[in-house]
């Protein structure tokens, strides 16, 4: 999945993202001769009836985001609607994926953060190629441009160029951390704010549960606080996280003692009791000293039953990086450009990278991740050739 993942458009109506005289009445694939199996009379209608196809919720955000932005893309820089697209616009479009500061229009520049990598590209031409032909095997439009798109598998880089990680190395997750802190300074220092004090606490909360329990986005906001479980093996007693991932794997995440306590302090804040210490000694959620509410709660003073969307989660994130980011700018600009690219993604690839690097275990990191196969691990292996070529020294070779 792409690793700028949640965007300023993302949560509007897909009637809301284009003028009227773009909405595709007349788009030039429209069928105007032929049976359309959807009561459709627009794109982003048709749009709507092609997302309704899925139920996975990860799956249907993807689709979502991709869809809008190429929408977004399409209206801005084409002035065209999605049942008008052809195959030069595709190949635009593509390399405004993977350079957006190529876009005219800030609105579509706005969608993206950085460019993507050839995989996440890949991905959205996989889903925006399903949409097209969802919608010609329903009638409504007569062609799908995408299939005369040839799949480009050239490398993004020379074989031996570095490669962009997409993690937070020690200096960068140590300026965050520091930016944290000092925001709770200010904050004491400062007038009484509950709702600062919130905030500031919910974003040391996030950080710490997506770097150190290497959860992803969309795993976070499900959780609850019934997910909050014991776990007893070897004669210990461990605080564990009960998730649901991609494929519908279910893991236990540990809960070290550094989480704990982070977890404890934004609990507070939000009014919420010791739910951690409740948890250990195996008292059940759900009533009304012990609730069962969503993990990461609004900001707003009460106890919501709906958490935060992976878009609030992504804004919660990239605020403190950016506040990070102008911390560390005069002394060094490069470090601060790359937290201004950073994502939440960013936060588990370098949770999962400082696992793997500190001497984690591959079978491990696997479950821990909550990767069906070893092969994705891949991603946060990053030895240089100094490295490799002292463990081919040190092995003999």
């Amino acid at each position: 999945m792409a690793v700028v993942e949640y965007l300023p458009i993302t949560n509007r109506p897909l009637g809301e993202l284009i003028p009227a005289e773009l909405d595709g009445r007349r788009g030039a694939l429209r069928n105007r001769s032929g049976v359309c199996l959807l009561s459709a009379d627009t794109d982003p209608q048709a749009v709507h009836e092609w997302l309704r196809q899925y139920d996975n919720d990860n799956t249907l955000a993807f689709y979502n985001k991709e869809v809008r932005r190429l929408l977004v893309w399409l209206t801005e820089e084409r002035g065209k609607p999605l049942s008008s697209m052809m195959l030069e616009d595709w190949a635009d479009y593509v390399r405004f994926l993977e350079q957006p500061s190529r876009a005219r229009s800030p609105r579509a520049r706005a969608s993206l953060r950085s460019g993507l990598s050839a995989a996440s590209i890949r991905q959205s031409r996989a889903a925006i190629a399903s949409l097209f032909q969802f919608l010609v095997n329903a009638g409504y439009l007569v062609n799908n441009p995408l299939k005369l798109a040839r799949l480009s598998r050239k490398r993004e880089t020379p074989a031996l160029a570095v490669k962009v990680e997409r993690r937070l190395n020690p200096d960068m997750l140590r300026a965050v951390r520091e930016t944290i802190d000092a925001l709770e300074v200010q904050l004491v220092d400062g007038p009484l704010d509950l709702r600062a004090q919130r905030k500031v606490a919910r974003q040391r909360f996030a950080l710490e549960m997506l770097y150190s329990t290497v959860t992803r986005a969309s795993e976070l906001c499900a959780a609850r606080t019934s997910d909050l479980r014991v776990w007893r093996e070897r004669g210990q007693t461990i605080l564990v996280l009960q998730v649901m991932g991609k494929g519908s794997r279910e893991r236990a995440i540990p809960l070290t003692a550094r989480v704990q306590s982070v977890m404890r302090d934004y609990f507070g804040h939000f009014g919420l009791p010791d739910l951690v210490t409740a948890a250990l000694s195996g008292v059940p959620m759900g009533s009304r000293s012990f609730p069962d509410v969503p993990l990461l709660q609004p900001l707003a003073f009460r106890r919501a039953d709906k958490g935060v969307t992976r878009s609030a989660l992504w804004r919660i994130v990239v605020e403190v990086f950016e506040a990070a980011a102008g911390r560390i700018a005069a002394r060094d600009p490069v470090q601060a450009a790359r937290l201004r690219e950073a994502s939440t993604h960013w936060m588990r690839h370098t949770g999962l990278t400082d696992f793997l690097e500190r001497g984690g275990d591959l079978r491990v990191a696997r479950n821990f991740a909550g990767h069906k196969g070893f092969d994705t691990l891949s991603t946060y292996i990053h030895a240089d050739v100094s490295e490799i070529h002292a463990q081919l020294v040190r092995g003999g070779f």
